[in-house]
């Protein structure tokens, strides 16, 4: 098959505003799977998109592990120049441009807006750039780091408290609610994406 009918049919099946779409490729060992894959980020790239890639190998990456999975993603976001990208980069552009991430499944994503606000509330005070790996690596399940830890740390350094309200984290531990975290985490992504300024996210 010709680069030019390959590059045809991923320009199809890349995400078209507010549709999100799947495609797979299944093919035997050797057969140009990693070579589809590199040409998927090329025309990503070229159409805006932010991207990332993972190998899930089954043992130190599994869908059994939908928290590890995602920071790996996170941690592997490429903007359309194929620069590294940090979800809290993302989070600064749509708070810049006042324009917010959508929930895609309510209660499920509920973290992520508590760091988008609580990010909004650091940089209102001067405060955003002294804490923007600590958000980073809690948003992205980077460490075992507990919303109580999170809300101390802010609390001790700059001296004031965020209430009661709480941070679970963004893809909890929990059977049952773990998978759907984990989606409604990368809806949460791909909306920033989109908010910030970019096409979207591939995967």
């Amino acid at each position: 098959v010709g680069v030019e009918r390959l590059t045809n049919w991923v320009e199809l099946v890349l995400p078209e505003s507010k549709e999100p779409k799947i495609a797979q490729v299944i093919g035997a060992f050797g057969t140009g799977k990693s070579h589809m894959m590199n040409l998927v980020r090329e025309c990503a790239h070229a159409k805006n998109f932010v991207t990332a890639h993972v190998e899930v190998d089954g043992h130190h990456i599994s869908f059994a592990n939908p928290a590890k999975l995602f920071y790996q993603l996170c941690t592997h976001l490429q903007d359309p120049n194929g620069e590294k990208i940090s979800p809290m980069v993302l989070i600064r552009k749509c708070l810049k441009e006042k324009s917010y991430p959508v929930s895609v499944r309510e209660g499920h994503d509920s973290s992520c807006h508590r760091i988008l606000s609580l990010a909004a509330l650091l940089s209102s005070k001067g405060k955003l750039d002294e804490f923007e790996t600590l958000l980073d690596d809690y948003f992205t399940c980077a460490q075992n780091l507990t919303g109580a830890q999170l809300k101390s740390r802010i609390r001790d350094t700059v001296g004031f408290t965020l209430g009661t309200e709480k941070f679970p984290a963004t893809v909890r531990a929990t059977m049952g609610v773990r998978n759907i975290d984990f989606v409604a985490a990368l809806g949460f992504l791909a909306s920033a994406c989109e908010k910030s300024g970019f096409s979207g996210l591939v995967l």
